[in-house]
């Protein structure tokens, strides 16, 4: 057996190449959609990929199932209940594939989507005893996936019933020796509390994973929704869009560079200009409504949490190499739209300039008007700033009639997320704007006063 795992931190997405070596064929598992990793790794390994299994249909990131059948002919296999619209193999509960040596079984295990499917794996060249488990979103490293994606608070409670029965009944029981792979980890938003480790065992998670030792349903429910992170407004169209396939990567076009005059020009027709250099740079001078998104790995989640995926984009970059790793994050969380880049960067901007003021965390008392924290109720609690008004930052774009009017000052854990929210502030006409610079984390470390939870 070869297996390789393959992962994006950003998104905490792993997907897997799993071969039969001798045979020279291979599987891939929950393929993230820019696929040249797995066939640069399959070509190097002299392997064919012949299919592709996807353990449910995704919410955070734009499969490349679609495309890896598009670039290879494999067959892809999913549950009939994942409801798709191209082309595919529906493969039920206790199905079989053979990828050469390899017994791939599906176990059905619903639950974090009503859809979800796991495969145990048994390297038959060995042994017919199963020996590796892709979990998928059933059972993570530390804890089990969010079960509360689809529908509202009454569907959550459900869907976490039934996962709770799918960890009890259809992984718990199975050998301890089975390795476990699954696809969200840590960083990922579809969990909360998921280990840093990528990978475990079904034996260690049914001794120390609190998923796996909640003493009934109405336990596991609680346990499970609790603290669960901001959904990123993008999801709400990858479940449809995965269920189509996305646009084969090669239709799109590369974004262009383009002149000042360009760039104002697709502003005034309604673009989003997504400004991808460092939160610092961007408050000393940025065109009059660009959003501040640095690039760094999650990028590509805060544009689809806070850019409507069906804008076109322009991007404003420190560096002209920067635009391939910005367009990968973009077109992962469905950004098909990205028409160019101002040529030059924002010195080559000849407009109107606008700054974002930064105050020292010990001038935070001093402030006129209000503090904004825009960090998860998870860090809320821990500690905040007293008096300040929590608005988490993926949830600000439809909450921005909470505040108040006059100066806002905006914290959050390091100075990141202050900048993405000060900046649809100021988009939206909000003058009196400022970020606190190094966040919470420079708060704290200057022995500011702290308000915590029931203090």
């Amino acid at each position: 057996m070869f297996l390789e795992q393959f992962f994006v931190k950003g998104l905490g997405h792993a997907s897997y190449l799993l071969a039969d070596a001798d045979a020279g064929v291979a599987a891939v598992i929950d393929p993230r959609r820019d696929i040249d990793d797995y066939l640069a790794t399959a070509t190097n390994e002299g392997l064919r990929i012949t299919d592709v299994l996807e353990t449910h249909v995704h919410n955070d990131y734009v499969s490349g199932a679609e495309e890896l059948r598009l670039r290879t002919g494999a067959t892809v296999h999913v549950a009939p209940a994942a409801d798709l619209s191209r082309p595919h193999a529906p493969m039920a509960d206790g199905d079989e594939l053979r990828v050469g040596s390899l017994r791939i079984r599906a176990v059905a295990t619903p639950g974090h989507t009503p859809d979800h499917l796991a495969f145990l794996v048994a390297d038959l060249s060995r042994t017919d005893e199963d020996w590796v488990f892709f979990s998928g979103g059933a059972l993570l490293v530390g804890t089990a996936a969010r079960p509360d994606l689809l529908g509202g608070p009454e569907e959550a409670k459900q869907a976490a019933g039934v996962l709770f029965e799918t960890l009890s009944g259809r992984i718990a029981p199975l050998p301890d020796w089975i390795e476990l792979y699954p696809t969200h980890g840590a960083g990922s938003l579809c969990g909360s509390g998921i280990g840093g480790k990528r990978w475990s065992t079904i034996g260690f998670e049914r001794r120390h994973n609190p998923a796996l030792n909640q003493p009934d349903a109405a336990a596991f429910t609680r346990f499970i929704l609790e603290d669960q992170p901001s959904v990123p407004a993008y999801w709400k169209r990858m479940r449809p869009m995965n269920q189509a396939g996305g646009a084969p990567l090669d239709t799109l076009g590369h974004p262009r560079a383009l002149t000042a005059d360009e760039v104002a020009h697709a502003a005034g027709h309604d673009a989003a200009i997504i400004d991808a250099r460092d939160p610092d740079r961007f408050a000393a001078g940025h065109i009059p409504g660009a959003v501040s998104i640095g690039l760094g790995d999650t990028f590509g989640t805060w544009a689809g949490s806070v850019v409507p995926i069906d804008r076109e984009v322009v991007l404003v970059l420190e560096r002209a190499e920067d635009l391939d790793p910005a367009l990968t994050q973009l077109r992962r969380a469905g950004f098909d739209h990205v028409v160019g880049y101002l040529d030059g960067g924002q010195d080559a901007w000849s407009g109107e300039v606008v700054t974002l003021r930064q105050i020292d965390p010990a001038d935070v008392g001093d402030q006129p008007g209000r503090i904004l924290d825009v960090r998860e109720p998870s860090e809320w609690r821990e500690g905040r700033i007293p008096g300040a008004l929590h608005i988490p930052g993926a949830q600000l774009p439809k909450r921005m009639d909470e505040v108040p009017d006059g100066p806002v000052s905006v914290v959050c854990g390091s100075g990141y997320r202050s900048a993405i929210a000060a900046s649809l502030l100021q988009r939206a006409g909000r003058e009196e704007m400022a970020t606190v610079t190094g966040g919470m984390a420079a708060y704290r470390a200057a022995g500011l006063p702290l308000e915590k939870e029931n203090a």
